[in-house]
């Protein structure tokens, strides 16, 4: 006959002995979750995006900056590994490889006659687990009260 209880680190707790512990499902259903994701995640990202712009949220989670250029934004992806390309806007314009978006940011530079940044720059940071916006209003101050060029500001 089975224990009716189940030991468990510092703690002794009254199990069914019909059924396992409720916290089992959900784990079991994230492992098959995880097994059956892994090789869509770990995929080779796409070379060439579609050309259809659309509006993002702004990749806060899950992108890092990694070219920032008068409120144009290169972006990576933390889980897929691919580049994505933002307009001050949060429009997406393309998305694949690192290369591709820096030749289509080239492109749009010269296309919109975008002028390179002259003077002084401050680079506004932001702390682990926090967003660029969470310095929007340290941003805004700088770039009204000084003659520097904010970097990391929402709308430039």
């Amino acid at each position: 006959m089975t224990s009716p209880y189940c030991i468990l680190p510092e703690k002794i707790m009254r199990c069914s002995s019909k059924r396992p512990p409720s916290w089992t499902w959900p784990l079991a259903g994230l492992l098959v979750l995880v097994i059956l994701t892994a090789p869509i995640l770990h995929a080779a990202p796409p070379a060439i995006g579609s050309g259809i712009n659309f509006r993002t949220l702004g990749g806060t989670q899950f992108w890092s900056d990694q070219l920032i250029f008068r409120g144009w934004r290169i972006q990576r992806n933390a889980v897929t590994h691919h580049y994505r390309l933002l307009d001050s806007k949060n429009y997406r314009h393309t998305w694949g490889t690192l290369e591709h978006c820096e030749k289509t940011l080239a492109q749009l530079k010269t296309q919109l006659k975008i002028l390179p940044i002259k003077g002084k720059v401050v680079i506004v940071l932001h702390g682990l687990g926090r967003t660029r916006n969470s310095m929007h209003g340290i941003s805004e101050y700088l770039g009204k009260h000084s003659d520097y060029t904010v970097l990391s500001r929402i709308r430039e």
